[in-house]
């Protein structure tokens, strides 16, 4: 939250799982990165599940980001380091600079501005892999082409703090009205931008280094101590049943089995400004987050000591993604280099009514304090398609095969895997859409609406024990209703030590991003 007003999600639905993402697989929570850390004052932290009290949201406690609100003074800060480690070149410059300064509003109010840039470089902390000092070995009279390998002459993939440029900004503002309420307006605005190594793909098969059989044999299953070369490098046919109008036995949709073939590591004089990696390529993926946040609220206190907070949020975060130095190879000679693979957006609109009241009730140690609210909400997430090239399935993605003699052409058949002394058609196979990240081919547009409300009681009923008793009622348009309950206690034994115990219940809602997207993985 901040200043007590819910912060949006991020549009990034977690659904790689692998590493220390494992234990976030599925989550949708918010980008607490693009907030401004000059423009927070305090932080509190509610320790307990209180879904009875803020929704779905809070099953595992709150962070409530107090932002500054000071009408005066200017502060400056920046920072630039570097780091210098042991076998490795200097890298990781980080610069940031950042700003905050308040102002007087009229006579009775401020405006308070927090600005941040940081810049932040590439760290290598990889060797690299011996498959790329294999195919270095294997052309050591070749050193054009050696020189041709990623990064070259450092690892050809860069496992590390990966670069990124970013502007944050926040401004506060807030003015006391005559009658002694008060108009607020807070806002967050990010732009950031990030872009990591993948994997190296290999562009010819080469013989491993002695010290790399054991590690092939054990963890590759590599028996012939080779290093394969990457899917992206097979050889696609080129000449379709349909360039000679006069072959029999080859029908539309066939290709024939030749010489006339296009593979990305050998130049071809008939593709001049095709994709060409003699050395290989590693892709290189790059993301851009934007977030506009903006609340605007009134509250006050009425004559008879009720106080009351409306207020109304609108928030949009978005993600867009792109691949560069990769390829589609079942485009073939056709495909890009660089691609757009789609972007996420996550939009949210939220109202609040929150009311509260201190009632002298006799026979307890203070005011009962009364707590009620409602909340509605309006999320609304997409997917929004990438370039055709990023996803598409090209010419090239399954040829089946056909050997010709004169005009006559008959189909090149192989043993089935699956059945001895059976035949089957040879199907020359390329990956498709942009290698290493596919683009988004399937747009999404799924909304969510939920209706709440809660009731807050808590007080003094001895001087040493507090307690209270929350409820929450909560309406989704997605999959039904639910109501939550909790109970607290805080005992003071003395005026060190005191005793706190909570009980409730919870729940988690999925989003419209959780419940709509899908991740598909073939793995053989």
């Amino acid at each position: 939250m901040l200043d007590g007003k819910r912060y949006n999600r991020s549009a990034l639905v977690q659904v790689f799982y692998g590493g220390e993402t494992a234990l976030a697989f599925g989550s949708q929570g918010p980008d607490v990165g693009a907030i401004p850390s000059i423009a927070v004052k305090s932080l509190e932290i509610l320790r307990d599940g209180a879904s009875a009290q803020y929704g779905s949201d809070a099953i595992a406690g709150v962070l409530n980001y107090q932002l500054r609100d000071n009408s005066s003074g200017i502060e400056l800060t920046s920072r630039l380091g570097g780091y210098f480690p042991t076998g490795y070149s200097r890298d990781g410059t980080d610069r940031q600079i950042a700003g905050n300064i308040g102002l007087p509003l009229g006579g009775q109010g401020f405006v308070n501005l927090s600005v941040e840039w940081s810049k932040y470089d590439q760290t290598v902390r990889n060797p690299t892999r011996p498959s790329a000092l294999a195919f270095a070995a294997a052309n050591a009279a070749n050193p054009s082409l050696v020189s041709q390998l990623p990064h070259y002459p450092g690892p050809v993939q860069q496992w590390g703090t990966p670069p990124q440029d970013g502007v944050k900004a926040l401004v506060n503002s807030g003015i006391r009205l005559d009658n002694g309420d008060q108009l607020y307006f807070f806002s967050n605005y990010a732009n950031i931008q990030t872009n990591e190594s993948f994997n190296f793909r290999l562009p010819v098969s080469v013989p491993g280094l002695p010290q790399d059989v054991p590690f092939m044999q054990a963890y590759d299953g590599i028996t012939n101590g080779m290093w394969p070369h990457h899917g992206a490098f097979n050889n696609v046919y080129l000449d379709p049943c349909t360039s000679q109008p006069t072959y029999t036995g080859c029908p539309a949709g066939g290709w024939i089995q030749n010489g006339n073939t296009y593979n990305y590591g050998v130049r071809n004089a008939n593709f001049p400004n095709a994709p060409f990696y003699p050395g290989g390529f590693t892709p290189r993926f790059y993301g851009t987050t934007q977030e506009f946040f903006g609340t605007v609220g009134y509250k006050g206190v009425a004559p008879g000591g009720l106080h009351y907070d409306v207020s109304g949020s609108s928030a949009q975060n978005s993600l867009a993604e792109s691949l560069k130095s990769t390829v589609n190879p079942s485009l073939g000679p056709l495909s890009p280099t660089d691609f757009y693979a789609g972007k996420f957006v996550q939009r949210e609109s939220t109202f609040n009514v929150d009311l509260s009241y201190p009632w002298q009730l006799a026979g307890l140690a203070s005011p009962l304090s009364v707590a009620a609210g409602l909340e509605y909400r309006d999320e609304n997430y997409q997917q929004l398609l990438g370039d055709p090239a990023s996803y598409t399935a090209g010419s090239y993605a399954a040829q089946p095969l056909y050997s010709c003699s004169g005009t006559a052409c008959s189909p090149v058949m192989i043993p089935d895997p699956n059945h001895a002394g059976q035949f089957v058609q040879k199907v020359n196979t390329a990956l498709i859409g942009s290698n290493g990240y596919a683009g988004i081919g399937t747009g999404i547009d799924a909304s969510q609406i939920s209706y709440g409300g809660y009731v807050d009681l808590e007080a003094d009923v001895l001087r040493w024990l507090t307690l209270g008793l929350a409820g929450r009622y909560e309406d989704y348009s997605s999959f039904g209703s639910t109501t939550l309950g909790k109970v607290q206690a805080r005992a003071k034994a003395t005026d060190w030590l005191a005793f706190r115990a909570t009980a409730s219940t919870g729940f988690h809602a999925p989003t419209p991003g959780q419940s709509n997207v899908e991740t598909v993985s073939t793995t053989f």
